[in-house]
């Protein structure tokens, strides 16, 4: 699993990412990416809530302050903003039914990995910072003051900049060379069957000029 970002058609920069588990899939989607948040907090999901940190909650009373979690006011739990966060240092804002969005990860050694299905569905980036720079047009060091601060703040990108999350066990690379990959989410299967079906449709013709039928 890899980002490419685009400019004139062609990639400028490429990282690994993490991605959803096999049963947790990142969706194949088309959204934007508006703007940056510097040391984001993490607002977890329900799902995420009632499955995972409710019963270790229960488990042990401590859970939520040695992972600095809390409760907010709307019984929601949130994890606050620093280098433990689970969004690491950098949130990609992104506009999408399924609140899927590209962020940082203190677990960098999961990018090792040649199989890298392990997110609740959001992707993590490798190079967060690199990407950052190059979407906001800003440098490094600006960057790099903002987290330091440790407050957190948004910084609005220039211009939208288009996101295409696709999924492709097959597909040429730029420079006219062939890959192939597996088929982790199992997808290829049902694109197989859906090309077969189509295939066997009968397909209309034109009667010839002059028999056309009144």
């Amino acid at each position: 699993a890899r980002l490419q970002l685009f400019r004139d058609d062609r990639p400028v920069f490429t990282t690994r990412v993490v991605v959803g588990e096999t049963d947790k899939q990142t969706p194949e989607l088309q959204s934007t990416i508006n703007d940056v948040l510097l040391n984001p907090p993490w607002n977890i999901p329900r799902s995420i809530a009632q499955k995972e940190i409710l019963p270790k909650l229960a488990a042990d009373p401590g859970y939520l302050a040695s992972h600095h979690m809390r409760f907010r006011s709307n019984g929601a739990i949130q994890q606050e903003a620093g280098p433990y966060s689970s969004l690491g240092r950098l949130k990609f804002e992104m506009d999408d039914r399924y609140d899927v969005y590209l962020h940082d990860t203190p677990t960098k050694s999961l990018f090792q990995s040649a199989a890298r299905m392990m997110s609740h569905g959001c992707v993590r980036v490798e190079n967060p910072r690199t990407l950052a720079v190059m979407l906001l047009g800003q440098s490094v060091e600006s960057i790099d003051k903002g987290i330091a601060s440790g407050h957190t703040s948004r910084r609005v990108l220039p211009a939208p900049m288009p996101v295409f999350i696709v999924y492709q066990t097959a597909y040429v690379e730029s420079d006219g060379s062939i890959q192939f990959r597996g088929d982790p989410y199992d997808r290829d299967e049902e694109i197989w069957r859906y090309l077969t079906r189509a295939q066997q449709l009968p397909i209309a013709q034109d009667s010839p000029v002059g028999q056309r039928k009144g």
